[in-house]
């Protein structure tokens, strides 16, 4: 398959469905024009968004790729995704961003997917997605009290130089004003 078309049609969509099923991670399927309606997501993505069938997750995600990303985030998402897609010679991009669970929770999902043109829907991303949001929240925990390391140090010495790489020899210095 070397042009740039996937063949996306009614036709396929069943066999996209059974590939879907077998699938461990999300899958989406959803438009490039604005709003991003969402063609297919399978059970894992489904999952995801904590939703136990097709009429739950569309009722939360309003059947559009939009209303999944949190709002704070589209404007980001949607520069990175168009960017990479630019630079890549194969239309592929991949992304981190939040969305909002019902219950209002909120999640981190990374995202790999590719550009297509697809004949009956027009442009067209797939995607494969992960919830990350415990790799965020470890990563903010260990900023977070790097911060307080870093502050407890200054209080008595002033300034400090943190060591943040060791074999590139790469370091910061911190004062305490």
């Amino acid at each position: 398959m070397n042009d740039k078309q996937f063949r996306l049609t009614e036709e396929i969509m069943p066999v996209v469905e059974e590939i879907g099923r077998h699938m461990a991670r999300g899958f989406f399927i959803y438009k490039a024009s604005e709003p991003w309606g969402l063609i297919y997501a399978n059970r894992a993505a489904m999952d995801i968004f904590d939703c136990r069938d097709r009429d739950a997750f569309k009722k939360v995600t309003d059947s559009n790729f939009k209303t999944i990303l949190h709002p704070e985030d589209y404007t980001a998402v949607y520069d990175a995704m168009a960017r990479q897609i630019a630079e890549s010679d194969d239309n592929q991009y991949n992304v981190e961003y939040r969305i909002i669970l019902s219950d209002g929770e909120v999640r981190w999902l990374d995202e790999c997917g590719h550009y297509t043109e697809s004949g009956e829907y027009g442009g067209v991303y797939y995607a494969f997605v992960s919830d990350v949001t415990e790799q965020h929240e470890r990563e903010e925990s260990e900023a977070a009290f790097r911060r307080e390391v870093i502050n407890a140090l200054c209080k008595p010495y002033h300034t400090v130089w943190v060591i943040d790489d060791v074999e590139t020899e790469s370091f910061r210095l911190y004062r305490g004003d």
